[in-house]
């Protein structure tokens, strides 16, 4: 797998590698435009950084133990966990982008454990989008208002989700 390029999805939970099926289509045009869309908005306005299938541990021997988020908001006060090959820390925010066979649901302990800030869930299926905050040591979920409008408390980003697209996003003054 490692030879062919086939292992760059792949993570390892505990010393266990969980070997995880490429992206969709429709995952990757997703992925790739709200990347775009939070470099242009979320990252030149805070000096974040957007980065995406970026593996995310907080141990010393980090490939024996990490995540690899679809994307991950690192703020600008968080620069110093940003290496070459990974980040060494909690990013602000976590994206995974949900398909039927991903472990999107499985990683919100480990992202809540090593101290995460937000967790997002883009399902690609038309269900509203997830988001996840910090509680405590937990990760607790935030309800839409009536308008289906969520407000992320670490980013100041405003999601939306509608049945005909996947996500609607406004920063500051946008709408």
């Amino acid at each position: 797998r490692k030879r062919t390029g086939a292992d760059r999805w792949d993570e390892t939970w505990d010393d266990i590698c969980r070997i995880v099926s490429p992206p969709s289509a429709e995952h990757s045009t997703v992925e790739m435009e709200l990347e775009v869309w939070l470099q242009m908005t979320w990252g030149q306005a805070t000096g974040g950084r957007v980065l995406c299938q970026t593996p995310v541990s907080i141990e010393q021997d980090w490939k024996n133990n990490f995540r690899l988020p679809d994307i991950s908001l690192v703020a600008q006060s968080q620069a110093d966990l940003v290496h070459e090959d990974h980040v060494a820390g909690p990013p602000m925010v976590v994206i995974e982008i949900h398909e039927p066979d991903s472990l999107s649901y499985k990683k919100l302990d480990y992202y809540a454990e090593i101290g995460v800030a937000e967790v997002w869930i883009v399902h690609l299926n038309g269900r509203p989008v997830e988001m996840y905050t910090r509680r405590g040591s937990e990760l607790e979920q935030i309800k839409a208002d009536d308008g289906q409008k969520m407000l992320s408390p670490a980013t100041g980003i405003q999601l939306q989700a509608r049945p005909s697209s996947a996500l609607l996003l406004a920063f500051g003054d946008e709408e």
